[in-house]
């Protein structure tokens, strides 16, 4: 621990690269008509966090009541079926208005740039009438979306995979939401612009492996493969999981990650299915060839639940369990002369290079001691690699990164560590052998 400390003090956390605009993609269709992501509460709270002006400015909505500049956000996003954060960094790329503390009347008049083209008089009547920062605000989110249900019928509505010009540049959309965003802005550094501060403000990366949760909310969610999956229960998450390692993170962060596949049944649960009868092990269904297979290797026919063709679809399937199975749940075997330490599944055996995978991959169960002849029997596999969602370091090197589906992940800086509730303490350090059999792949997006 205070090496890791004393290392991260002398050798500067590396910094993040800042994106490169790619013209061709701003924000997703989601990211457009998520209107779920922030309700009045986040938007005020994010106001007050940037202390500029609109935190406690009030105005006449559209409805003639005084509202707060949140409330507005909210309701404009509400009756439009936009996203409130799209509203937002159109505050911010078009007047500054999120981040100005001392705004100007034409600053606030003119909030979104609605209505307000490169050659367009404030003072013509036509404009005119959309000033006001409600109208401007309501105005634009009605506006995406009637590019949204008039894209087909009106052809000055820019749309996805067709090329324009763009400030004498070539762009061609990838999504209609980005194609949208040109056709109220149709110039390259004003969405770029939208692009920067959407990234900065709203994109997190939470990668694959992690146990999230958002505050004041009992439900835990299970990252993987770009989908969070619900642990439906206390008794499911203790099966797979140590609880200890929940992140807590916003709850529109959450809301933005397609949901997944419930986690419904317990490691190690029997299952039933018509005539066959399964081990659920890790996530993989493993059938037992029959009924005395099951009962010889201990195995209470009470416990066995009766399931629907459906509920197990999405689960792999796996070796057959025999009479003759050697621990087809997996156990940690030492031996007793070299002292090695291997996870031993279905009579392969799979060795331990570092004590840290006994903490991170086990939670520090100790192993059984056998005898090294007895070792012997088992085939060989490959070493035992960390479980998604641990850190892990080179020993001699600072940084630390973390394992997810398989690959080291960089953590790029201090900020983005502290953001996903990770702990210095937990950090494994190892040798080049059990580092190398993680690839590498790309660093997470810092926070910062």
């Amino acid at each position: 621990m205070t090496i890791f400390l004393i290392l991260v003090m002398l050798v500067p956390m590396a910094t993040f690269a800042e994106e490169e605009f790619n013209p061709s993609f701003v924000i997703t269709d989601k990211d457009l008509v998520s209107v779920g992501t922030m309700d009045v509460d986040d938007i005020q709270n994010l106001l007050d966090a940037h202390n500029g002006a609109l935190k406690s400015l009030r105005f006449f909505d559209i409805d003639g009541e005084q509202k707060s500049a949140a409330e507005i956000i909210y309701g404009a996003a509400q009756r439009n079926n936009i996203n409130p954060r799209v509203l937002i960094v159109m505050l911010q790329k078009e007047m500054s208005l999120i981040t100005d503390p001392s705004p100007s009347l034409s600053q606030l008049n003119w909030a979104t740039g609605f209505a307000v083209c490169d050659s367009c008089d404030v003072n013509d009547p036509g404009v005119k009438k959309h000033m006001g920062f409600a109208t401007q605000v309501d105005s634009t989110a009605a506006l995406f979306r009637f590019y949204i249900e008039n894209k087909r019928s009106h052809p000055w509505i820019k749309r996805a995979l067709k090329e324009y010009k763009i400030d004498d540049k070539v762009v061609v959309p990838v999504n209609d939401a980005t194609a949208f965003l040109y056709t109220y802005t149709p110039h390259l550094e004003g969405n770029r612009n939208f692009r920067t501060i959407w990234r900065r403000w709203f994109e997190r990366d939470y990668p694959d492996g992690l146990l999230v949760k958002a505050d004041q909310d009992p439900n835990v969610w299970y990252l993987e493969r770009g989908k969070r999956r619900r642990v439906t229960s206390m008794s499911v998450l203790v099966s797979y999981f140590d609880e200890n390692d929940i992140v807590t993170i916003d709850k529109a962060d959450i809301n933005m990650i397609d949901e997944g596949i419930p986690m419904s049944y317990e490691n190690y649960s029997l299952l039933r299915q018509g005539i066959r009868t399964y081990l659920l092990v890790d996530e993989e269904l493993l059938q037992f060839a029959s009924a005395e297979a099951m009962r010889s290797l201990g195995f209470n026919p009470l416990e066995i639940i009766d399931v629907v063709p459906s509920e197990i679809a999405h689960y792999n399937l796996g070796t057959m369990i025999t009479s003759a199975s050697a621990y087809p749940t997996g156990a940690l075997l030492q031996a007793r002369d070299s002292t090695l330490t291997y996870y031993v599944k279905n009579g392969v055996k799979h060795e331990i290079l570092n004590n840290g995978l006994l903490a991170t991959n086990f939670n520090n169960e100790p192993p059984v001691v056998i005898d090294d002849d007895a070792l012997a029997d088992y085939f060989d596999g490959d070493p035992v690699t960390f479980k998604d969602g641990s850190l892990v370091a080179n020993i001699g090197n600072s940084k630390v990164y973390l394992i997810s589906n398989g690959e080291r992940r960089y953590i790029p800086d201090e900020q983005t560590f502290a953001q996903l509730g990770f702990s210095f303490e937990d950090v494994a350090w190892v040798g080049d052998t059990l580092f190398e059999l993680h690839p590498e792949a790309d660093a997470l997006q810092s926070a910062s």
